[in-house]
């Protein structure tokens, strides 16, 4: 077998060898792309749908559009029932158009989720003050500096409501 022999029968091999693989790697592609549709792991998580509507909530309250940050939460929530964020920022989004029992009930479902969370306290003792409550809202800052001691929102809340509760008097 000439030289020219040998690099042909060579080509011919690495071409056979290409084919082969290409083969392979088509079938590969095909078996991890029907893998990928069917198995839970690469389908989008709801966490992740969840998390979309939330961010999407946050962003129409910083735009002062508080009725469809609601909208937001709400399919949060139908997401994932225990989004106590998406409660606390609904809270704020119906205190903010003057829904104030709304508030106080998204604030404490969200409290019930997750009682360890300074900040939804601290929002329902704004909600208290809004609505002329200062004994409840006394309360809630405490509970927030329990948590949290070094939160300077709340105590200086703390301090404010005192004074109201000792002009009370």
């Amino acid at each position: 077998m000439g030289l020219f022999d040998r690099f042909k029968k060579s080509e011919n091999d690495e071409l056979m060898l290409f084919k082969s693989n290409f083969e392979k790697f088509e079938e590969n592609t095909e078996m991890i792309k029907e893998n990928t549709e069917t198995s839970e792991y690469f389908k989008p998580t709801n966490h992740k749908k969840a998390d979309k509507w939330y961010i999407k909530g946050i962003d129409f309250g910083v735009l002062g559009k508080y009725h469809e940050a609601i909208a937001c939460y709400d399919k949060v929530l139908e997401i994932d029932p225990d989004h106590s964020s998406a409660l606390n920022n609904m809270g704020i989004a119906f205190g903010k158009i003057g829904k104030h029992q709304e508030e106080l009930l998204c604030y404490a479902e969200a409290i019930r989720i997750n009682s360890e969370d300074h900040e939804t306290w601290y929002n329902m003792g704004l909600a208290f003050l809004e609505i002329k409550t200062p004994h409840n809202a006394f309360k809630c800052f405490e509970k927030s500096l329990e948590i949290y001691p070094d939160f300077e929102h709340a105590r200086t809340a703390l301090k404010i409501t005192l004074k109201q509760l000792e002009s009370e008097i």
